[in-house]
Order: structure tokens, then sequence, then C-alpha cells
């Protein structure tokens, strides 16, 4: 299925034969559309033509090459329109100094305000349109923090989209892309963080087990990943009855999101996961890196592996069934190191014990900084600098703000230092410092 995620359907191009057009996508395996206004009268035929059509959705908004005859009422107008069932989003809005009869750069900007305004206030997100203004576009857009949205055809520098994902936004590349001397799109493009292409993948995963009636797996995502997968499923209106995560057994750390169509039940539900164990002589000592290392000279990417638990004979390996056999039948070394690979049952699993370290301290308080000081035996100047160089993530999610005030249950990672869980908050001592139990992971 394609989403065709901007299409003006409502511009007169289409006059002779929109109904046609627009009710044969899905044969044509277009199954959604978001077709944005650029005026108010677009933005109402946008609206009617996402009432009529199941598979079209709306946003309203005024262009920026439209807004010569602005009044502050349209504002009251797009309020009531981006009410209605069906409108996803503001737009098409943003800022236009391309061409010389374009309104007034300070007109656009006035515009482009009340409409990001408008778009905080309804919790929308903003389709933008950026053309020759990169600098007050992203100027604009650090005045409105809690608003997201999408750069459509994204034109500016990779510096300016680094920013853009850091605000949040996502950005979109249109054909072209593809030029010949398209340069600066395709250095954008290739500077945009995996985790965003990830995240597209999931929802393309979602919408098969929903539009195909079967089920459908994403590869193994870690941690964070999985939170923020979560978190984007939970906007997307996609309930957690509609997917489970697996590991191959309870409390892995790598699962695999697993969508189930809505005949199939989750105790039914068969996750397409094998587990292999690959065993070698005590002497050879093997260890997560040596296994690891081996699967990836085979080829062997870390999203088809789940958790790899190692022994002092054996390393156990959670795999999607598309590598299954392959393992099976041609890896047979880790390094020096021989290997017999055989498939077991789950319930043979070797599953390390977790060990760790309960740690009782004092802190000032709940500071991100004062409890890592505890957690990682480091001095609190220190677990300032590793938070603010983007090092430490707290529940899977990166956080840098050394002031983010932890609560009981809170587990923080950091790159080289490993993870502890504040595992519980007392009272406060006489010299008003707040007593905790931190559990560190060995």
């Amino acid at each position: 299925m394609l989403f065709d995620t901007h299409a003006h359907y409502d511009d007169e191009a289409f006059d002779p034969d929109r109904r046609e057009v627009l009710a044969g996508l899905p044969q044509k395996g277009v199954g959604l559309v978001v077709d944005p206004g650029c005026t108010l009268t677009s933005s109402e035929k946008a609206v009617a033509l996402a009432a009529e059509f199941p598979h079209v959705y709306a946003a309203v908004g005024l262009h920026p090459e439209n807004c010569h005859d602005f009044q502050p009422e349209q504002i009251e107008r797009l309020r009531q329109l981006a009410q209605r069932e069906k409108v996803v989003a503001i737009g098409e809005v943003g800022l236009d100094y391309y061409w010389e009869e374009n309104p007034p750069r300070a007109l656009q900007q006035e515009v482009l305000r009340r409409q990001l305004a408008l778009a905080e206030e309804l919790k929308l997100p903003v389709i933008f349109h950026d053309r020759e203004a990169h600098g007050d576009s992203l100027a604009i857009v650090r005045e409105f923090p809690a608003v997201r949205g999408v750069f459509h055809c994204f034109s500016g520098s990779v510096e300016m989209a680094e920013e853009l994902l850091k605000l949040g936004w996502m950005l979109s590349f249109n054909g072209a892309i593809t030029f010949k001397n398209a340069r600066r799109p395709v250095e954008v493009a290739a500077a945009v963080p995996e985790d965003r292409l990830l995240l597209a993948k999931v929802l393309d995963r979602a919408a098969q087990a929903e539009e195909r009636n079967i089920p459908a797996c994403t590869d193994f995502l870690s941690p964070q990943q999985q939170m923020m997968a979560g978190d984007l499923l939970r906007l997307a209106g996609i309930p957690e009855t509609a997917w489970l995560r697996q590991g191959g057994y309870q409390g892995a750390e790598r699962n695999i999101l697993l969508f189930l169509p809505d005949w199939m039940e989750p105790e039914t539900a068969e996750p397409p996961l094998r587990c292999l164990r690959a065993a070698f002589r005590p002497d050879d000592r093997l260890n997560h890196r040596d296994i690891l290392g081996s699967l990836m000279g085979m080829g062997i990417v870390r999203e088809k592996v789940g958790d790899i638990l190692v022994s002092p004979e054996s390393a156990d390996l959670i795999v999607l069934d598309t590598v299954a056999d392959f393992l099976l039948s041609s890896w047979n070394s880790a390094g020096r190191a021989k290997l017999t690979v055989t498939e077991i049952p789950a319930a043979h699993l070797h599953i390390p014990e977790v060990r760790c370290e309960e740690v009782r301290d004092t802190v000032s308080s709940l500071r991100l900084d004062a409890v890592c000081s505890t957690g990682f035996r480091m001095a609190r100047g220190k677990a300032v600098d590793m938070i603010s160089s983007g090092h430490v993530q707290v529940n899977w999610r990166p956080c840098t703000k050394a002031d983010k005030l932890l609560t009981e249950g809170d587990t923080v990672s950091a790159r080289g230092f490993g993870k502890f869980q504040l595992a519980a908050v007392g009272g406060v001592t006489k010299k008003g410092r707040t007593a905790i139990v931190v559990k560190r992971y060995i």
C-alpha cells in the first residue's frame, strides 16, 4: 500500500476527472492520501473530498504564495475547518521568498506565526513549505517548540536538517533527489537518522497486518527503538491489543513487534523466531562480542538477531526464521573457535541470571546528574558533561537535561558505563538529602 502524504487533488487541473481519479486510487495501490489546502477555498475543497472518499484526509492552511489578502478572521475559519472530521494537519503553510511577486516577507511571517499558533492550540502537526527562506523558517519554528510536522520537499542544508530533527520535525524529499546534480538533497537524506527510517517501517508493518489481513512483524528492535515505536503507534491510534512484543523468552531485551490481523488472537500467534545454540569448547572462552562479530562477518545484520545469551560452553541466540537455515548450514566458527550449531526449543535456552549490585546512598535531589553520580560512581561534574554530550538515556530515551527529575523504577544507561535502576526512593534525612537505592547491573 502506498500513502501519498501530499497531493493537491483540489487543484483545478483535476476538475475534468477528479472523482474518477480519486475513486480509482485504491485499485492502483494508493491506500491513503492527504490533500493539503493552500487557501481557504482549497482547504474547504480538501475537507469536502475527505468527507466523500474514505481513503482521503485533509490538511487546511494558507500557503505563503496565497496570503496577499490575509485578514485575521481567516484564522478563525481555519480553526473551524481544522476541527472537522478527517482533518489531520495544518498546511500547506510556510515561507516562500523565491518569487518577487510573492506577498511581502513580513506578511508571510505574520501569517505563518498565526498558523503555527493554531497548530499548537489544536495539537495538530504542520505541513511546512520552505523555499529560499531557510533562516527565517528555522527561526520561526524555534519559537514554537511544541509544534511538530514535516518540512515538505526539504531543500535546506545538512546543518538545518540536523537542527530540525532535534526539534522533532520530519523531512520529506521529492523527485529532485534523483537528479544527477542533486548533491545537497542526497547529503541531507544521508544525514537523516536510521531511527526515522525504522519508524516508517514500523508503520508499514502495521498497515500490512490491517490491509492484507495477515500477521506482519518488524526486525529485532533495541529497547530504545521499542520505546520510540510504542510512542509512534500510540500517536497513530494503533491500540496495544493490535501488536505483541516477542523476543523468544520472557524478559528479552531485543524484541520484534508482531502486528496481528483482526481475526488472530494473541495466544495463537506464532512469531517467526527460532532459537539456535552455538556450542564451543570451554577453553575458547568466547564472549558476546566474539559471537556478534562472527555473525557480522557472515553478513548477518544486527536487526536479524535478538538476544545473544553466552554461557561457558555455548551461546544461545534468538533469530528471525529468514536467517536460521543459513546459520544452521554455514556458521561453523567464531574466530579460531569451532562451533557446532543446532536448533533448540525456546524452553531450553540458557538464560543467564541477571547480576546486580545494590548501592544505598543519599543525594541532594533526584536530579539525573546527582543520581548518575551514585549509579556510575563518578563526580557530579563529570556526570553533567556526560549527560549534556548526549551519552545518557533514561528509560531508553536520550536525555541531555542534567536537571531532569527521576522517579522510582527509572532505568538509566550510558554509553561505556552500563546501566542502573533507581530501585527505591526513601525519606529525607535531617540534612535534607534523599535516601535512594540504586540497582547497578554488572
